[in-house]
């Protein structure tokens, strides 16, 4: 489960970032619509003009709120690289995994890190990928290096390539189709029909989804 600092009344400190934690605990509890500045300063015991001091409008808020559920998914993701790349670690009595097998593995377990986020977050998933405001990059770098998840997709594409996967002249723009795949059955699992079949069904549903991206690489 992923963690936040304490969002208790506010003493000391930060006040900008007691707000971004506590607006981002609204958005894990309702979701977009839930993400409100004024209770935001309720919540760490200011007033809301002393949050209007960091805060223009709810807008900027949610912005911050979106680059703080970007860094936790990227942790995510992360660590589920990390998992897979100690299971494939060589053992006695075991073959080593060929590098092809082992980048497979990792896109594998990148998209369902990515969709067991969804399924634990679906609050901060949908204010992050939903409709309220711009993707929250700096806007001088469009697909800025820095938001967690979209390099991590990138590094593992790279892998794909050098390991003879993917040809170098299909690697353009494969970071935008893989991450529409799985972005697309999360949202159908959150929001669309999905969201009423049972646990099982829509694991294999995942299961289907992510073997036809693997294959069509």
């Amino acid at each position: 489960m992923n963690t936040l600092r304490s969002t208790g009344p506010y003493h000391h400190g930060d006040l900008r970032n007691a707000l971004v934690d506590a607006a981002t605990a609204l958005a894990r509890e309702g979701g977009p619509d839930a993400v409100v500045l004024r209770e935001a300063a309720r919540r760490v015991g200011v007033s809301a003009a002393a949050a209007y001091h960091h805060f223009a409008n709810r807008e900027q808020l949610v912005q911050a709120v979106k680059r703080q559920t970007l860094a936790l998914l990227g942790g995510q993701m992360q660590a589920a690289l990390d998992q897979d790349r100690a299971s494939a670690a060589p053992r006695r009595g075991r073959k080593q995994p060929s590098a092809d097998e082992v980048a497979r593995s990792r896109l594998r377990a990148l998209g369902a890190a990515y969709l067991q986020f969804a399924f634990d977050e679906p609050g901060l998933f949908r204010v992050t990928f939903g409709p309220r405001g711009p993707w929250p990059t700096n806007e001088a770098a469009a697909h800025d290096d820095n938001v967690g998840p979209f390099l991590l997709l990138r590094q593992v594409l790279d892998e794909l390539v050098a390991s003879g996967v993917v040809p170098p002249e299909r690697r353009a723009g494969l970071e935008y189709v893989t991450w529409a795949q799985v972005h697309g059955i999360a949202t159908l699992c959150l929001d669309g029909p999905l969201a009423r079949v049972d646990r099982a069904e829509r694991q294999a549903t995942i299961d289907r989804t992510l073997d036809t991206i693997i294959r069509g690489l």
